[in-house]
């Protein structure tokens, strides 16, 4: 099974603020975003999604995105996960992390 998990990038997502406007919370959580994903990266039934997907959301908001579900948050917050997990990740500390977001970044603009 290939490589998912990156503590160096997981430590990096939980040294940044809260991505909902206005947060100002600092209990972060390194929160995997499922919805949009590219093909061919989603995570099945039971599985993390790969830690490129992953954005910071303090504990609550965390919680809120999985009892809204994530489209739903996205509106209501008026935010992209998608793609500010590939921001962040563009400036991961992992090279695994980041050279993978350039890619799909590249593969969606196609």
């Amino acid at each position: 099974m290939p490589e998912r998990a990156f503590p160096k990038h997981q430590q990096y997502i939980r040294s940044k603020a809260c991505v909902v406007p206005g947060c100002a919370s600092r209990n972060i959580i390194c929160a995997h975003v499922r919805s949009g994903l590219p093909k061919g990266e989603q995570a099945g039934t039971g599985q993390k999604p790969h830690d490129t997907f992953t954005v910071p959301l303090c504990r609550s908001h965390h919680d809120e995105q999985h009892s809204l579900g994530e489209i739903t948050f996205q509106k209501q917050h008026k935010i992209d996960l998608l793609k500010l997990s590939l921001l962040y990740a563009s400036g991961s500390p992992e090279s695994k992390i980041w050279r993978k977001a350039n890619l799909i970044k590249l593969q969606m603009r196609a």
